[in-house]
């Protein structure tokens, strides 16, 4: 291609309006031969999926192609976070992941990934729309999740019908000791614990352990 077909091409691809699933099939049925633009996509679904899993709305967050940022260190996706609404007060959150940035101050490979807050911008907005008069800090998390194996999925979806229920429940992601994720909850003064492994999967049970007593039970996470 020319210098005009490829700015027409790479036109049209930055600016394709389709739903998530659809700009990403679209995207994977171009059968670009590059190695970075398969790195990238297959990026992008892997964020795509775990938004999903820790049941973010397909209308809340949008894929967007023309997001640029930090093409000096930034290694991965980037992002730009809006309020719901109030989208003309502009981004209040943006970063994204560099692998290599601490490689300029130290030997060892430190994955990354950061954000900067505009908090000037937030908390303007915040109070215009009511939210800091009303909302009350929970003192705790109800409930620590601990996936165990290749549960994540089943994991979101027990996170989200707990907190629809109201409670306030979080994932631990990192694939670390037992030991060290228990202690995580105990530094959080988190009393539940749930484990969930294949066997739970299978089941549709969940295990709880109260991190005060000690006692452990197995139940369907629908009678919590």
């Amino acid at each position: 291609m020319v210098g005009d077909e490829k700015s027409s091409y790479l036109t049209n691809l930055l600016n394709f309006k389709e739903s998530n699933e659809i700009l990403l099939d679209k995207l994977m049925n171009l059968n670009i031969q590059n190695e970075f633009f398969s790195e990238g996509l297959d990026e992008l679904k892997k964020v795509v999926s775990t938004l999903k899993i820790l049941g973010v709305k397909d209308n809340e967050f949008e894929v967007d192609l023309k997001i640029i940022r930090g093409l000096d260190y930034y290694t991965g996706s980037v992002f730009e976070t809006f309020l719901i609404g109030n989208e003309q007060f502009g981004s209040i959150c943006s970063g994204g992941r560099y692998d290599n940035l601490a490689e300029n101050y130290t030997n060892n490979i430190l994955p990354g990934v950061g954000i900067s807050i505009g908090l000037t911008r937030l908390f303007f907005v915040l109070k215009e729309i009511g939210f800091i008069d009303k909302y009350n800090i929970k003192s705790n998390s109800d409930y620590l999740i601990i996936p165990i194996g290749d549960t994540l999925e089943y994991s979101g979806k027990v996170m989200s019908d707990l907190n629809e229920k109201g409670y306030n429940v979080s994932i631990y992601f990192e694939d670390d000791s037992l030991k060290k994720k228990l202690s995580y909850a105990n530094k959080l003064n988190i009393d539940n614990v749930i484990f969930i492994g294949e066997s739970e999967v299978v089941n549709n049970e969940i295990k709880i352990k109260n991190m005060i007593s000690g006692e452990e039970k197995i139940i369907n996470y629908k009678d919590l």
